[in-house]
């Protein structure tokens, strides 16, 4: 009775599958993916950029503002 079981669990998952990758290539994938890809990829590479740009502005503004190392520590913080 397990085997049975087994057996149409896996079929049903198998269709499920094929049912899915139906779909997605029923939907396509043009122009508005495409430019959704690049905006996000655009956002996301300007987060990251943050980082190093506080990394590099640091020292002149520690010089130049006279910040302590609190006041540093606060400027990394988001």
């Amino acid at each position: 009775a397990q085997s049975r079981e087994g057996g149409s669990a896996a079929s049903e998952l198998e269709e499920l599958s094929e049912q899915y990758e139906d779909i997605m290539e029923d939907c396509g994938h043009g122009k508005f993916q495409w430019t959704l890809f690049i905006v996000l990829g655009l956002a996301l590479m300007a987060d990251g950029v943050e980082c190093y740009v506080v990394a590099f502005a640091l020292p002149s503004a520690e010089k130049d503002l006279c910040l302590s190392n609190a006041e540093k520590g606060m400027l990394g913080k988001s």
